[in-house]
């Protein structure tokens, strides 16, 4: 079976949904929003899964790279003007310094809580390093 963008799509968030919450529409609620029907989707979930082979974790490197290759074809594609690659080079920066200064340290994820934090699942995951979780830039690609 053949997949076009919508069903990937439609699809993808399905999986990704079931894997990151325990809260989730069903199956028909989807269907029904991605306008395919239900058995289809249904199929295409077990095709996916099995097509993953049921491996839904992406690691932060992994990510950070995919990130990263994003962003090198972004700005040296021919598609995209001189003028156009200026604007977008300076609202990364301008999105990503946003990020740095305010929700990457802002409370209750400060340095001094992490110490003596209590693992809690629905918090964000600490790193020793100087490297901050989830941070993508242009200008990390290495």
């Amino acid at each position: 079976m053949k997949m076009d963008i919508a069903q990937l799509l439609i699809t993808s968030l399905v999986i990704a949904s079931k894997f990151t919450s325990d809260v989730f529409y069903s199956n028909s609620r989807y269907a029904k929003v991605g306008g395919i029907p239900l058995q289809e989707l249904n199929q295409l979930e077990i095709q996916f899964l099995f097509f993953l082979d049921f491996q839904l974790y992406v690691t932060l490197e992994d990510l950070q790279g995919y990130a990263n290759q994003l962003l090198s074809h972004a700005v040296n594609t021919s598609i995209i003007s001189t003028h156009k690659q200026q604007n977008r080079k300076y609202q990364l920066s301008h999105i990503v310094s946003t990020i740095t200064s305010s929700s990457l340290t802002s409370p209750p994820y400060s340095k001094k809580s992490l110490r003596s934090h209590i693992y809690h699942p629905y918090q964000r995951p600490h790193t020793t390093d100087n490297k901050k979780l989830g941070l993508i830039s242009p200008k990390d690609s290495s």
